[in-house]
């Protein structure tokens, strides 16, 4: 997911202001006490994300729906009816990340 979102690179700031590694927004961010600032630091970034997309996995126990809902929010997949949301950007995520993680997978990485 790291790479899908920000190419490992630790001040990649989205023009939706998702910021560090795992482009986190600072309002989810805000939900661990973690400040935008702090988001530029890439231990603390990972943290956060994985946090937050293991919540994901608990909510939805469904890889994609948890990919989707990292890159949506969750309240768009509910509203799709427990689906990936008809949303170009978020079905292209969840794409690239399911591509990326066979990739690693075929190296030995996972």
């Amino acid at each position: 997911m790291a790479y899908v979102e920000s190419r490992f690179n630790k001040q990649a700031v989205s023009p939706k202001g998702a910021c560090g590694i795992m482009q986190v927004m600072p309002k989810t961010a805000a939900m661990y006490d973690v400040c935008r600032q702090e988001l530029f630091d890439e231990d603390i970034n990972i943290q956060v994300g994985l946090y937050y997309l293991k919540e994901m996995l608990r909510l939805f126990k469904n890889r994609n729906l948890a990919v989707a809902a990292y890159n949506c929010g969750p309240n768009r997949v509910i509203a799709a009816g427990y689906r990936v949301p008809k949303i170009r950007e978020t079905i292209d995520f969840v794409r690239r990340v399911n591509n990326a993680a066979k990739k690693y997978r075929q190296k030995g990485i996972s």
